[in-house]
């Protein structure tokens, strides 16, 4: 798996994620620093990594950058 883009919130990964399923591409999320069971107590950044086949990462880009993200 590749990294392909880290975002802010993991929702917002989320939401990419979904609309590369859509377009058949498989690609999962990784939180990048949230503590999911006490998340008041978690201290990072909150963010999330979206991560995708290196094989797939050429075209995950281009339908990203064509939704403006």
């Amino acid at each position: 798996m590749k990294a392909l883009r880290t975002y802010s919130t993991p929702e917002q990964a989320y939401i990419v994620r979904g609309m590369l399923a859509d377009a058949g591409i498989a690609a999962q999320v990784q939180d990048t620093g949230t503590n999911s069971v006490f998340p008041s107590l978690g201290g990072g950044s909150g963010g999330a990594t979206l991560l995708v086949d290196e094989k797939d990462a050429p075209r995950a880009k281009e339908l990203i950058a064509a939704h403006g993200d």
